[in-house]
C-alpha cells in the first residue's frame, strides 16, 4: 500500500468526492459483514483491515478498555510485529491519544505526535515509528468499549471525511459488537430458563377454557398427584384425580381451583386441599388456579399451581402436640409462668399464677398494668421494660405491696412477646435479710455483687471467690481456690487475657475489660465479662488482682438466635421472590408452548402475546426484589436497569434506547405498573416507529411537570401515529393494557402533539 505523503490540505473537490464514495462502499460491505458475522474476534480484524484500507495507511488496530488495569489491550491490528496483538497495552489516562478518545467519547487526530506537547508517544508507537494518529472511541450499551486508531509514520492532517470514516466504521463495530453480547446472553438465559424448569417444584395443570379439558401436566404434577394426564373433554373428568371434602368424601369436579378458573373466571389462591394420590395415599397440597384470558378479555385457558404441604401438615400436627406438652409442663411446675405481648397484654398464666396474684381469676387479655397497677414505678415495670427494649433476659426479685409479697423474676424477651418465671420468695428473702443484718459488711463489699468477684494472686490462683462466681464457673468455693484461672479459661481466649495481666502489672494500664470463654466444672462454656483491676501496696508494689467476672451466656445466646432469625428471614424473603419469579417465567413459558400448537396464527399471536407480558412481569417484578428497600424503590436506577434488559431481549438493531431520570422515591404498588407501562411503548416504538429498518432513537424519560407531578414519557422519531388516533377509542390490546394500568395509578394518559414520531406521557397524580 502506498503510504502518504504529509497532507497540504488543499484536497480537490473531485477527490474529496471520490473519497467520501470509497469509504460509503467500504462502510456498507463492512456493515453487511458485520450483520452476518456474531465471531468476534473476525469482526475486529476485518475493522482493522477496513480502517487501513479506507484511511490509506499500512497500520490500523482495535483497543479494548480494561477499567480493572486501567489500560488500553490491542485486541486486533494490521501492520504489526509479531507480539503486538493481544499482548501490547496503551495507557488509559488522558495524556495518550487513545486514552484522551476513550474518555472524552470525541475523536483525537494528531498530525505529528512529536509536536503535541499536552500528548505522549505510547511505547508501541514509538517503536513502530509513528508519529501521526487518528482515534475514535467504539460505544456499546451505552458505555465506551473501546478505541480504534489508525496509524501513520509520516505527519499528516487527518481529513473530515477520514474522521467521518472512521467514526462511521466504530459506530458499525460498537452495534456488532454489542448484537454478539446480546445473543451470548440470550443464550445463557435460554439455557437458564430450561433448568428452572427442568427443577421446577410446584406441580402446574393447565385447562381449556371454559370445558376444563386437561391439555397437559408437567412431570412435577405426574410425581405429586400419582396420576398421569387422563384423557377427559370436561372438568367432569376431574374427579378421577381424587380430591377430597373435610368429611373424606369426593370432592365435586366443578369445586376443583382450575375448574373454578376455566369456567367461572376465578382467581385461586393456596387452597389448602387434600387428595388420594393413585396409589391410595392422601396427601395435602397448596392449590392455586387463575384464568388466562384472550384479548378480548374472555378465559381461554386456567392454569393451576400445587405444592405439597404433606411435611407442613405433619410439623403443624406435632408442633399442636408439642403446644399441649408444653401446656401441662407449665401447669405443672412449682414456678409462676406469665407471657405479655410487646402491648403489655396478658396472653397466659398458669393456674399458680392465677391462684398466687389473682385469686383464681382468668385475666387473659387484659392489659399488665391495668390488672396490677400497683406495679407501676416499681422495679418490675422498669426491668420488664428494659428486658423489651434491650432484648436481653433479666432476672431479679421485687417487692409487690399488695399482697406483701418478694417475686424472683426470670424475664425473657422476644421481638413479640415477654416469657416471665417467677416465685414466691418472700421466706428466703426474710431470711437473707436476717443475715445480711448478720454480715453486712462482708456482703456489702463482696458477697452482695450481682456478678462474680475474686481475689487473685500475681500468678493467678484464685484468693477470695465470691458465690456467683462459683455459680458461673460450677466450681464449688474451696475446689476453685485450688486452681488458677488459667485452668479454667478457655485456650484461645488466654494469651489476650494475659497479655492485658502483663500491662496492668507493668503500669501501662489502670484496668482492662474483655470478654472471654470460661470451661465450667460439667465441661459447658460460660460466657463472661471480664474487668481486672491491681491492688498495690503503698510503695506501688503490685499485691493482686480483683475480678469482677460477670455471666453474659444469656446474651451471647439471644444474640446469635437473633442473628440467625434475621438469616433466615432474609433467607424466606429472597427464596419467596424467587420462587414467586420462577413461577411467572413458567406460566409463560407453558402459555408459548401451548401456542405452538395452534393452527390458528392469530389466536398463536395473541397466546404469545400473553407469554410476554407475563415474562414482562416477571423481570418487573425481579428488578424490584432486588432492591434492599422492599417500601421504596429508587426509580431512576430501576428504570434504567428495566430499559438495559428491554434493549437485550427485544433485540433492537438500529433503534437506539435512551434513558434520562430524575430522582424520584415511588412505593412499589407504583413502581410496578409504571414498569409496565414503559415494558408495553418501549416495545411498540421498538416494533412500529421505524418499519422500514431506518435507524432511529427511542426515549424514555422521567421528569417533574411545572406543578411538580411526576411526568414518564416515552417518544421516537418515528413514522408517527394514524391520523386522528385516539387511545381511548384504540381497541388494541397493548393500549387497552395502558389504560389498565394509568387507571391504576389515577394518572392521565397523554399523547404529545407537535414535533416528529410519536410522544406518549403517563402523568401521576401529586403526592
Amino acid at each position: 500500500m502506498k503510504r502518504p505523503a504529509e497532507d497540504d490540505g488543499q484536497t480537490s473537490p473531485q477527490d474529496a468526492l471520490q473519497a467520501s464514495l470509497r469509504h460509503q462502499r467500504l462502510l456498507t460491505e463492512f456493515g453487511t459483514r458485520a450483520l452476518a458475522e456474531s465471531r468476534v474476534p473476525l469482526l475486529l480484524d476485518e475493522a482493522t483491515h477496513r480502517a487501513a484500507s479506507g484511511i490509506g495507511s499500512v497500520r490500523s488496530k482495535v483497543m479494548r478498555h480494561r477499567p480493572e488495569m486501567d489500560d488500553l489491550l490491542i485486541v486486533a491490528g494490521v501492520g504489526w510485529r509479531d507480539g503486538v496483538v493481544g499482548h501490547a497495552t496503551v495507557a488509559a489516562d488522558r495524556q495518550s491519544p487513545a486514552g484522551r478518545a476513550l474518555h472524552t467519547r470525541q475523536p483525537v487526530a494528531v498530525p505529528d505526535l512529536r509536536a503535541a506537547g499536552d500528548l505522549r508517544i505510547p511505547p508501541v508507537l514509538a517503536q513502530h515509528g509513528v508519529v501521526a494518529v487518528l482515534n475514535v472511541p467504539i460505544g456499546t450499551d451505552g458505555a465506551t468499549w473501546g478505541v480504534l486508531e489508525v496509524d501513520g509514520d509520516q505527519p499528516r492532517r487527518f481529513s473530515e471525511s477520514d474522521v467521518l470514516y472512521l467514526q462511521g466504521l466504530a459506530h458499525l463495530l460498537g452495534a456488532a459488537l454489542q448484537r454478539a453480547g446480546a445473543e451470548q446472553r440470550a443464550g445463557l438465559e435460554r439455557a437458564q430458563l430450561d433448568a428452572v424448569l427442568a427443577q421446577m417444584p410446584s406441580g402446574v395443570a393447565v385447562a381449556e377454557a371454559p370445558s376444563g379439558r386437561l391439555l397437559m401436566h408437567n412431570a412435577r404434577a405426574v410425581a405429586l398427584l400419582g396420576h398421569p394426564l387422563l384423557e377427559s373433554d370436561s372438568y367432569q373428568g376431574y374427579v378421577r384425580y381424587g380430591a377430597l371434602n373435610e368429611d373424606g368424601t369426593p370432592l365435586p369436579p366443578e369445586d376443583y381451583p382450575i375448574a373454578r378458573a376455566a369456567v367461572a373466571g376465578e382467581t385461586v389462591v393456596q387452597q389448602h386441599m387434600r387428595y388420594r394420590r393413585g396409589d391410595g395415599r392422601i396427601t395435602h397440597f397448596l392449590v392455586s388456579a387463575a384464568p388466562v384470558r384472550d384479548a378480548d378479555g374472555n378465559v381461554a385457558l386456567a392454569v393451576s399451581t400445587f405444592e405439597d404441604v404433606d411435611e407442613r401438615v405433619r410439623m403443624e400436627a406435632e408442633l399442636r402436640t408439642v403446644r399441649d406438652r408444653l401446656s401441662h409442663v407449665l401447669e405443672s411446675t412449682t414456678d409462676c409462668v406469665a407471657v405479655l405481648d410487646r402491648d403489655w397484654r396478658i396472653l397466659y398464666q398458669n393456674q399458680r399464677t392465677r391462684d398466687l396474684l389473682n385469686g383464681g381469676r382468668d385475666v387473659t387479655g387484659e392489659t399488665l398494668w391495668e390488672t396490677y397497677p400497683a406495679a407501676i414505678g416499681t422495679v418490675f415495670e422498669t426491668r420488664f421494660r428494659a428486658a423489651m427494649a434491650d432484648q436481653a433476659p433479666v432476672e431479679f426479685e421485687g417487692h409487690y405491696p399488695p399482697l406483701d409479697l418478694w417475686l424472683e423474676c426470670h424475664a425473657h424477651p422476644s421481638p413479640d412477646r415477654l416469657s416471665v418465671f417467677f416465685r414466691d420468695v418472700t421466706g428466703r428473702r426474710r431470711q437473707r435479710e436476717a443475715q445480711a443484718e448478720r454480715d453486712a459488711r462482708y456482703r456489702a463489699t463482696f458477697e452482695q455483687a450481682a456478678v462474680g468477684m475474686a481475689h487473685v494472686d500475681l500468678d493467678g490462683h484464685w484468693i477470695q471467690i465470691n458465690e456467683r462466681l462459683c455459680e458461673i464457673t460450677g466450681y464449688p468455693r474451696e475446689e476453685l481456690c485450688r486452681i488458677s484461672y488459667r485452668d479454667i479459661t478457655v485456650p484461645e481466649d488466654l494469651p489476650a487475657d494475659m497479655a492485658h495481666g502483663r500491662r496492668l502489672k507493668a503500669g501501662e494500664i489502670d484496668s482492662y475489660t474483655l470478654e472471654k470463654r470460661y470451661r465450667r466444672k460439667d465441661g459447658t462454656i460460660v460466657w463472661v465479662n471480664l474487668t481486672v483491676s491491681l491492688v498495690r501496696t503503698a510503695d506501688g508494689q503490685p499485691l493482686h488482682y480483683i475480678a469482677v467476672i460477670e455471666d453474659i451466656s444469656t446474651r451471647k445466646r439471644a444474640e446469635a438466635e437473633r442473628e440467625e432469625l434475621l438469616r433466615q428471614q432474609d433467607l424466606l424473603m429472597r427464596e419467596m421472590n424467587h420462587r414467586i419469579k420462577n413461577s411467572l417465567q413458567m406460566v409463560a413459558n407453558l402459555v408459548y408452548m401451548q401456542s405452538v400448537d395452534l393452527n390458528d396464527p392469530d389466536a398463536r399471536w395473541r397466546f404469545q402475546e400473553t407469554a410476554n407480558r407475563v415474562t414482562t412481569i416477571a423481570r418487573v417484578h425481579e428488578r424490584l426484589y432486588r432492591f434492599s428497600d422492599v417500601t421504596a424503590v429508587d426509580f431512576g436506577p430501576y428504570l434504567r436497569d428495566l430499559c438495559h434488559d428491554l434493549a437485550g431481549s427485544l433485540g433492537l438493531g438500529g433503534v437506539r434506547l435512551t434513558v434520562d431520570a430524575v430522582g424520584a422515591t415511588l412505593p412499589p404498588d407504583t413502581a410496578l405498573p409504571l414498569g409496565l407501562i414503559v415494558n408495553e411503548l418501549v416495545t411498540n416504538a421498538a416494533k412500529y416507529a421505524y418499519p422500514t429498518g431506518a435507524l432511529g432513537p427511542v426515549r424514555v424519560t422521567l421528569d417533574r411537570t411545572e406543578g411538580g407531578r411526576l411526568r414518564l414519557s416515552v417518544s421516537d422519531e418515528g413514522v408517527g401515529l394514524p391520523p386522528g388516533f385516539r387511545p381511548e377509542a384504540s381497541s388494541g390490546l397493548g393500549m387497552r393494557v395502558l389504560q389498565a394500568l394509568t387507571a391504576q395509578l389515577d394518572a392521565d394518559l397523554r399523547v404529545a402533539e407537535g414535533g416528529r414520531g410519536t410522544c406518549f406521557q403517563v402523568i401521576l397524580p401529586t403526592g
